[in-house]
């Protein structure tokens, strides 16, 4: 599962998910920042050079 959120003007955040499970529980306290490899959440930061 990715998800894409644009951070500004000039910027996107793009987070990849495991699986959907994961997705929908990366607001519930202890998920995102858990050591469970089946929780990780792997981020980008993506900048549009202007």
């Amino acid at each position: 599962m990715i998800e894409v959120e644009q951070a500004d003007t000039y910027a996107w955040n793009v987070s990849g998910f495991p699986s959907l499970e994961a997705y929908e529980n990366r607001d519930l306290p202890g998920w995102r920042d858990s050591p469970r490899p089946d929780r990780y959440v792997f981020s980008c930061l993506m900048t549009k050079v202007r």
